[in-house]
C-alpha cells in the first residue's frame, strides 16, 4: 500500500505541474471519500449510491469489453449533387457493407497486428485497464472518459500518469459538465487526424452508466458535424464562381455592424412545424417588428398574405433559384433579399433591392479580403437570420419555427411550404439520423445532425450578447440562452419607429468595392494544381495487405493536405474532398484488409480518375483562380 500511496502522491505532483485541468477535478477529491477494497476475486470501489466491482484478471476484462465502433457518415445519394465530381468519385468508391461484418474484419485487422489507431476507453475503473491495454497493444491516440473524479482518484493508486502522458497521445475526461465534455471533445478532433477517429477501438467498462452513454453519443455527434464541416470541391467552386460572378454587378455589400438600436424588435421565422400555432400573432404584430424569412419560409408567409421586410438566402446551389421560382415574382418584388454572395447570379433579380453579405471562409471571400464578414452565419438560415439581426443592432429577437427539430419524424417542416410538394420531399428523406434533445416546452424532439449543428452554432452567438433579449416561440428544441415562450403574447413588445431602424439597416451596406475590400490577385491556380498532384503522387504506397502500413500512408497523406493551411484558397478548396477519400480508404482498408494487390489496383484507379477530372476541372476555372479576373473585375469599377 505504501507503494500505491507513493504513486498516488507522484500523480497528484505531476496533475498540479503539468496538467491543470485534471487536477482541478481532483484536488478536493481523495480517497477517504471513496470505500475502496480488495477481496479476493475483485476490486470494489463505492462511491455515493454507486457500486463498481472489476474482476483481478484484467486480460479478461479488456477482451470481454472491448469492441469496435464506427461513427462513420454513410454516403447518402442526393439529387442536387449527383453531377458533382466529388458524388461521383465517393458513389464510385462506396460499398454497401453490413456492418456487423466491418467490425469483425476491423476486429481480426487490429488484433492480428496487436494495434489499434484510436482507442477509447469509456469508463477507468480502477485505472487497470489502461495499464493492461498500453502493455498488449500499441495505439496512437487514448481518448479516456470517467464520469465520477473519486473512481478517477482511485485510478491514481495504480496507474503512472506522467509514464502514459510521455509515451502516448493521451486525452483525459473528468466528470459530467456538458459544455466542458463538448470542448475536450471538439480539441481531441481538431488536434487529431480526424480521418482515423471515426474508427475506434472501444472498452466499456460501465455498460449501464448514463453519463458514459452520453459522452459516446456526444463523440459520435461532434465526429458527423466535423466531417460535414468538411466542404468539398465542387460546392466551393461554385462558391468561388457565384460570388466572382455576382461582384461585377456591384450589389451593396454589408460592411459594418450597427450600434444596439433601443426597443428595436426583429421575427426570425423558419419553417418548422410549430410556425403554424404563431402566424396570427406574426401578422396582426408585424408593424411593430422588421420581419425577417428564412428560406423555405417564406412560402408559408406567401399563402398567409404576409409580406416580410426581408427575404435571407444563405446556399449556391441551383436548386434554391428554381424554389423561389415557384412564387409570383410581383411577390418577391416587395421584399429585400439579404443574402450571401455565393447565391446563384439570377436570384439578385427577383427581388426588391438585393443587399449581400461576404461568406465566411468562401474561397472568394479570402480572396477579396473584406473589410467586414458577418459572423456564426451557418449552418443554416435561421443562423444567418439571426447573425443579420444583431448585427443591424435589434435588442429584442423573436423566434418562430425554428424548431431545430420535430415531435413527429413524419412532419418536419410547416404546412404551406415545398414540402407539401413530392417533387422535393426527397430532401426531407435524406434526414433518416435521428438524435434526441431536450424540447423548448419540455420532454424531448427529434432532430438531425444538421439541425443540431445549427442549434449549437446559434446558442454560442446568441450565449455571447447579454445585451440582447431573446425569445423562442417555437415547439421543438430548446435553445440555450434563448427564453422559451409558449404564447408570444406575452412578450412585451415595445414601441418603436420601425422606418428609422431599417433606415439604419440600409446604411449598413456599400456597393463602393474598392473602400471594403483589398482583393489578393495572386495566382492560385498552380497552387492548387500543385496540392492536388503531390496528394495523388503518393498513390503508388497504398496498400491494403499491411494494417500499420495503410495507417502510415493515411497519416502522411493528411499531413499533406494540412501542409496548404496557410494557403487558404487551395485549401479550402481541395481540402474537403481529398480528407474524405481518405475517410473512405480507411473503410476500405479494414473491409479489404489483407486482400490482394487486384483490389487495392481497382479503388486506386477509381480514385485516380477522379483526381484527374478534379485537375481538368480546375483548368476550366483557371480566371477565377490566378487573379486575372479579380484584375479584370476591379479595373472597371
Amino acid at each position: 500500500m505504501r507503494n500505491k500511496m507513493k504513486l498516488y502522491k507522484k500523480n497528484l505532483r505531476y496533475f498540479k505541474e503539468k496538467k491543470p485541468d485534471i487536477y482541478s477535478f481532483i484536488k478536493d477529491s481523495s480517497i477517504s471519500d471513496v470505500t475502496y477494497s480488495q477481496i479476493e476475486n475483485s476490486f470494489v470501489i463505492k462511491t455515493g449510491n454507486a457500486i463498481y466491482i472489476e474482476e483481478n484478471d484484467i486480460n479478461k476484462i479488456l477482451y470481454n469489453n472491448l469492441e469496435f465502433t464506427f461513427y462513420f457518415p454513410q454516403y447518402k445519394e442526393n439529387k442536387n449533387l449527383k453531377d458533382y465530381i466529388h458524388s461521383k468519385l465517393i458513389e464510385s468508391i462506396e460499398i454497401d457493407f453490413d456492418l456487423d461484418t466491418l467490425k469483425e474484419n476491423f476486429s481480426r485487422a487490429v488484433i492480428k497486428h496487436k494495434y489499434f489507431p484510436v482507442t477509447f476507453i469509456n469508463g477507468l475503473g480502477t485505472g487497470r485497464i489502461l495499464s493492461k491495454l498500453t502493455e498488449e497493444i500499441k495505439t496512437d491516440l487514448i481518448i479516456i472518459y470517467e464520469p465520477d473524479p473519486y473512481k478517477f482518484v482511485v485510478s491514481m493508486y495504480h496507474v503512472d500518469y506522467q509514464i502514459m502522458f510521455e509515451k502516448f497521445k493521451l486525452y483525459i475526461i473528468i466528470g459530467s459538465n456538458e459544455d466542458i465534455i463538448r470542448r475536450s471533445i471538439k480539441e481531441i478532433i481538431t488536434s487529431n487526424n480526424p480521418v482515423l477517429i471515426p474508427f475506434l477501438a472501444k472498452v466499456n467498462l460501465y455498460k449501464n452508466n448514463q453519463y458514459c452513454k452520453k459522452f459516446d453519443s456526444n463523440l459520435k455527434k461532434a465526429l458527423i458535424l466535423s466531417i460535414k464541416g468538411w466542404g468539398f470541391y465542387d460546392d466551393e467552386k461554385i462558391a468561388l464562381k457565384h460570388g466572382l460572378e455576382n461582384l461585377k454587378d456591384n450589389p451593396p455589400y454589408l460592411f459594418r455592424p450597427s450600434r444596439k438600436l433601443e426597443n428595436s424588435t426583429a421575427f426570425i421565422v423558419a419553417s418548422g412545424p410549430s410556425l403554424e400555432k404563431d402566424i396570427d400573432f406574426i401578422k396582426k404584430n408585424k408593424d411593430k417588428a422588421v420581419i425577417f424569412s428564412c428560406g423555405t419560409a417564406l412560402h408559408k408567409l406567401y399563402r398567409e398574405n404576409i409580406v416580410p421586410d426581408f427575404h435571407i438566402e444563405l446556399e449556391r446551389e441551383t436548386i434554391r433559384k428554381d424554389i423561389l421560382e415557384m412564387l409570383p415574382l410581383d411577390y418577391l418584388k416587395k421584399i429585400n433579399l439579404i443574402a450571401a454572395d455565393v447565391i446563384h447570379p439570377d436570384i439578385k433579380k427577383m427581388f426588391k433591392t438585393t443587399y449581400l453579405f461576404f461568406r465566411e471562409g468562401a474561397i472568394h471571400t479570402k480572396i477579396l479580403k473584406p473589410v467586414f464578414i458577418p459572423p456564426a452565419i451557418t449552418p443554416t438560415v435561421t443562423n444567418t437570420a439571426t447573425s443579420i439581426a444583431i448585427i443591424s443592432g435589434f435588442e429584442n429577437i423573436i423566434f418562430f419555427g425554428t424548431d431545430m427539430g420535430f415531435k413527429e419524424k413524419e412532419k418536419k417542416h410547416v404546412t404551406g411550404t415545398i414540402f407539401d410538394n413530392k417533387k422535393y420531399r426527397y430532401i426531407e428523406e435524406m434526414m433518416d439520423d435521428y438524435l434526441e434533445v431536450k424540447g423548448n416546452f419540455g420532454g424531448t424532439v427529434y432532430t438531425t445532425d444538421i439541425l443540431l449543428w445549427s442549434k449549437e452554432h446559434l446558442e454560442i452567438l446568441i450565449s455571447a450578447f447579454k445585451d440582447r433579449n431573446f425569445y423562442n416561440c417555437s415547439d421543438g428544441a430548446k435553445i440555450e440562452s434563448a427564453k422559451p415562450v409558449k404564447d408570444p403574447a406575452d412578450i412585451n413588445i415595445p414601441q418603436s419607429n420601425k422606418d428609422i431602424v431599417l433606415k439604419n439597416m440600409h446604411s449598413l451596406f456599400s456597393s463602393d468595392l474598392k473602400s471594403i475590400t483589398t482583393p489578393d490577385s495572386s495566382n492560385f491556380f498552380d497552387l492548387s494544381m500543385e496540392m492536388i498532384s503531390r496528394f495523388e503522387s503518393h498513390f503508388d504506397r497504398l496498400s491494403f495487405q499491411d494494417f500499420e502500413k495503410l495507417i502510415e500512408f493515411l497519416n502522411s497523406e493528411y499531413s499533406l493536405v494540412l501542409s496548404y493551411r496557410e494557403h487558404e484558397v487551395p485549401y479550402i478548396l481541395l481540402s474537403g474532398t481529398l480528407k474524405t477519400i481518405l475517410m473512405y480508404i480507411y473503410k476500405l482498408g479494414i473491409i479489404f484488409s489483407g486482400e490482394n494487390s487486384n483490389k487495392v489496383n481497382e479503388i486506386k484507379s477509381k480514385i485516380l480518375n477522379g483526381l484527374s477530372d478534379i485537375k481538368d476541372d480546375l483548368t476550366s476555372i483557371k480566371p477565377y483562380l490566378d487573379g486575372s479576373l479579380i484584375t479584370q473585375i476591379y479595373k472597371d469599377k
